[in-house]
């Protein structure tokens, strides 16, 4: 990829982060660890905080331990306390997929 492409990607990959926190962590969720963690690597502890508490809490471990130490310190002394605020838990099975490796099927969110 063109260093240019990179550059509009990871632009457009935190417009996307930090306008729709919630959106974002749901597709998140549908991608393996693998295939999401070079482009969450990318971005800054400001810009994940918001999509962080809005992942479902396995899925938030399992990437946080993927992510190079500072960024993953900051991510979890900067989330609050109880994470996801107002929104209801979701089904735990929606992020069992991230675990196996496995994307997401369609219609499960």
């Amino acid at each position: 990829m063109k260093p240019e492409t990179t550059e509009l990607a990871t632009t457009l990959n935190r417009f996307f982060l930090l306008n729709y926190p919630a959106e974002a962590a749901r597709q998140i969720e549908s991608f393996s660890v693998a295939d999401i963690l070079p482009s969450l690597r990318e971005q800054p502890a400001e810009v994940l905080i918001p999509v962080w508490s809005k992942l479902v809490p396995l899925v938030a471990a399992t990437l946080t331990r993927q992510l190079p130490e500072p960024l993953a310190q900051q991510l979890i002394s900067e989330i609050p306390p109880g994470g996801r605020g107002p929104d209801p838990v979701p089904d735990a099975r929606r992020g069992a997929h991230q675990l196996a490796g496995e994307p997401q099927p369609r219609g499960s969110q």
